[in-house]
């Protein structure tokens, strides 16, 4: 089956990629529709969601080389750790 990818950063130095999936995707059911995904494919962490919604999911992704920044479902606009996926930041935006 093929997932719809709705945005797809390549990270430089064949450090892989960060890909950001539809939220009806089959991948995102089982938790985030961002990962970080190696130069293989492989998943090397989904990011992380805020609270215990189970229907929240991210709907952007951006990378300015230096910061990976998205916003959820929930209105949270969220700053994420590179190396594990997890939030360092979030501020609510609505």
């Amino acid at each position: 089956m093929s997932e719809k990818v709705v945005r797809r950063i390549e990270l430089p130095d064949s450090l892989g990629s960060i890909v950001l999936y539809d939220s009806d995707s089959h991948v995102s059911k089982h938790g985030s529709n961002l990962m970080r995904l190696n130069p293989d494919g492989q998943v090397l962490w989904k990011a992380s969601l805020l609270g215990t919604q189970w229907d929240d999911y991210f709907i952007h992704v951006a990378w300015d080389g230096s910061t990976l920044a998205a916003n959820t479902w929930s209105c949270y606009f969220v700053t994420l750790d590179m190396a594990s996926g997890g939030i360092t930041e979030s501020v609510f935006t609505k």
